[in-house]
């Protein structure tokens, strides 16, 4: 029963820490991991208040340190395992982890949610962009400069992975970050973490692919310009402008560059 597992939370959650602590065994800790997983599947279990209250603690303490790389097949399960109930808990609706409590956590869990996106398997990192995705429009304001710097490149290598489906997934990712960023052109206002270059070089990164054989990879891509063309629209069209002619097809180059003109933006 879920509501009673919830309930029982404050007693079980340390026999689940010790299961999943990472120097035990992976057999053992994919077997306490798939416990975690059917609960955030139970609906009660969710819905419970004592389950609110320990869902940052589930989230640092119990599934992200099983998503650092360690070498090994049985590793690669474990940290599948452990994106997968991380995904499941951040697409909780309502989150029972609150925006502040994803923020105060993001320096414990950013860095190895970027290195999961850079895992070996393709499940893993489909699962890392879904969690970025959800997660970023909670933290991206509070990132410093130098994280925010550090994180778009890790989402661009994402639309050249070798899995399709990670390539359009990794778009929302990138989508709320330009968007929930503190923008400011030369990061002279106070917590702007964003500026014209670094937006520019984002951009830049994402027009490549606005080419792609892919129709569905094309608009994903498109979304992210159209997205960063509502912060900077001169510089974003003038970045559109300068690849239109190196694209097989300028259509969508000229799509959005008709939406900018439609919206009063001087191009």
């Amino acid at each position: 029963d879920g509501e009673f597992a919830a309930q029982q939370l404050l007693a079980v959650f340390p026999a689940l820490a010790a299961l999943l602590e990472p120097s035990r065994d992976p057999a053992l800790r994919l077997t306490a991991l798939s416990v975690v997983r059917r609960l955030l599947a139970d609906g009660a279990f969710c819905a419970h208040a004592d389950f609110a209250d320990w869902a940052p603690h589930v989230l640092s303490a119990l599934l992200v340190p099983n998503l650092v790389w360690r070498a090994g097949r049985a590793a690669q399960q474990v940290r599948l395992a452990a994106a997968l109930c991380v995904q499941a808990l951040v697409l909780l609706d309502p989150c029972p982890i609150s925006p502040s409590e994803l923020s105060e956590a993001s320096p414990i869990i950013l860095p190895v949610l970027r290195s999961a996106l850079d895992d070996d398997g393709a499940e893993t990192r489909l699962a890392m962009c879904t969690v970025l995705a959800r997660t970023l429009p909670a933290i991206a304001a509070s990132l410093a400069e130098e994280e925010v710097r550090g994180l778009y490149p890790d989402l661009l290598k994402r639309l050249d992975d070798a899995n399709d489906d990670v390539r359009v997934a990794v778009c929302p990712a990138l989508i709320a970050l330009v968007k929930h960023a503190t923008y400011d052109q030369n990061l002279r206002k106070p917590g702007a973490n964003l500026d014209e270059t670094n937006l520019s070089y984002l951009v830049r990164g994402v027009l490549v692919h606005l080419d792609d054989f892919s129709p569905d990879i094309q608009h994903a891509s498109m979304a992210v310009v159209r997205a960063a063309m509502v912060v900077n629209p001169a510089k974003v069209c003038a970045e559109v402008s300068s690849v239109r002619d190196r694209h097989r097809s300028p259509k969508l180059c000229d799509a959005l560059l008709a939406e900018a003109r439609s919206a009063s933006v001087e191009i």
